[in-house]
């Protein structure tokens, strides 16, 4: 968010020297130097970015900046405090300058500074700081921009004078989604293809080149970390797309370098059913490496909402399963007819298919799917279904096509759109 700083410090030396009188009876009139106690806190000033190259974040419609909001806070860090010390915005909310005030920060730079300050937590003897991004951000209202705080930037002063300034640049991207419709949307799910993506977790920061570098943190590799949520029900309605009758713009800021595999995105509406579009993998441009690039905001394809099947379907975190009634506007009181995360699992997967069955015969019921080995999110395929036992689904005798919803990880959601029949299934055993 903070792009370039001015900083004006009012900061007064310790070693001033000022003369008071001293009412002495012996020696009236005399005159004693000492020291103004050091100020206990301090003030700057931080200016964003303004400019007309892409590679500003454009958003807001007022001249297309993006401004200073209510609490917005930062963090500075040096060697003396590598835990930082926070900065508090008291004046310039929507505004292209804001002031910040907090404590005196003493010991020599570099200085490092970090927004917002509630991601950043310590700065290692290398100058690289760790941060956390959240796994859900909150829709904004006002402006219909990304949520304060959501887009992180950082600055770095290598000298010993504050006074000198930082310059911040944003770390992450931004992805735009336009969408209209009749519902109220209650949470928009991006969830990466990419098995090696990190969208939200743990980060390093650090300032070797012109502009910071970010890498996510090893060990990340649970289907949660590739998922960022945005939460468009904080007021407890959702977020109407009829209010201008020209649908609703909404953003989520996104780590960059992410997404080149492509992406599902589940859109929830308050009924708390769902409709899932797919992206597909990135074609990288000579001037754009990546899908999401720093300081870029990628708008996607405008779309018209259209609930299509049962949220508790799509988000379900069972290992498998078999569902029935999964459409949307389903009547069935059960959406979920088998449900099993323990039961035994046996594969067999070879060069060309893959076959998980599921059974358990202390509860009477056994299931078995056979699918093409190469199964990818928004495509069609065969799928044999044995069932034994489960209520709702029936065996079918000969293969039918199908629709893979999403695949995440080592999971797959697939429906069978002629009987409203839904399928998580395990790819690998383990």
């Amino acid at each position: 968010m903070i792009i370039c700083a001015a900083i004006c410090m009012s900061l007064a030396a310790v070693s001033c020297m000022e003369p008071i009188v001293v009412d002495d009876p012996v020696q009236p009139g005399f005159v004693e130097e000492k020291p103004i106690p050091a100020p206990d806190s301090m003030t700057f000033t931080v200016s964003l970015e303004q400019g007309d190259t892409k590679t500003l974040l454009s958003i807001l419609p007022e001249g297309n900046k993006v401004l200073w909001s209510d609490g917005d806070k930062i963090k500075v860090f040096n060697a003396t405090h590598p835990s930082g010390l926070e900065y508090t915005l008291t004046a310039g909310i929507g505004e292209v300058t804001g002031t910040f005030s907090g404590p005196v920060i003493d010991g020599d730079g570099p200085f490092y500074a970090v927004y917002p300050s509630s991601a950043a937590s310590a700065l290692d003897a290398s100058g690289t700081i760790s941060f956390n991004v959240p796994a859900t951000q909150t829709y904004e209202s006002a402006g219909d921009t990304f949520a304060p705080g959501a887009n992180v930037s950082a600055g770095i002063n290598t000298t010993n004078n504050l006074a000198n300034g930082f310059i911040f640049k944003n770390l992450f991207g931004v992805l735009q989604f336009w969408i209209k419709g009749s519902d109220a949307i209650k949470s928009i799910v991006v969830t990466s293809k990419g098995s090696n993506d990190v969208l939200n977790g743990d980060f390093s920061l650090s300032f070797s080149g012109s502009a910071p570098s970010v890498i996510a943190k090893d060990g990340q590799t649970a289907e949660s970390f590739r998922k960022l949520t945005l939460d468009c029900d904080c007021s407890g309605y959702g977020v109407s797309l009829t209010t201008d009758g020209d649908g609703k713009d909404f953003y989520i800021v996104v780590p960059a370098g992410t997404l080149d595999a492509g992406m599902t995105v589940e859109v929830i509406d308050m009924q708390d059913e769902a409709m899932v579009l797919n992206a597909g993998a990135f074609t990288a441009k000579a001037d754009e490496p990546h899908f999401i690039n720093r300081s870029h905001i990628r708008p996607m394809s405008p779309f018209t909402y259209a609930a299509q099947y049962d949220a508790a379907f799509i988000q379900s975190n069972v290992l498998s399963g078999a569902f029935t009634s999964v459409a949307a506007g389903s009547s069935a009181a059960v959406k979920c007819s088998y449900n099993q995360t323990t039961g035994q699992y046996s594969f067999m997967n070879t060069a060309s298919t893959r076959q998980i069955r599921i059974q358990d015969w202390n509860a009477g019921f056994a299931l078995t799917l056979s699918t093409p080995y190469e199964i990818k999110a928004g495509t069609k395929v065969n799928v044999d279904v044995t069932a034994y036992g489960v209520s709702g689904i029936s065996s079918t005798s000969s293969t039918t096509e199908m629709r893979v919803l999403k695949v995440v990880g080592d999971r797959a959601w697939i429906v069978d759109p002629n009987t409203g029949n839904g399928f998580i299934m395990m790819l690998v055993e383990g």
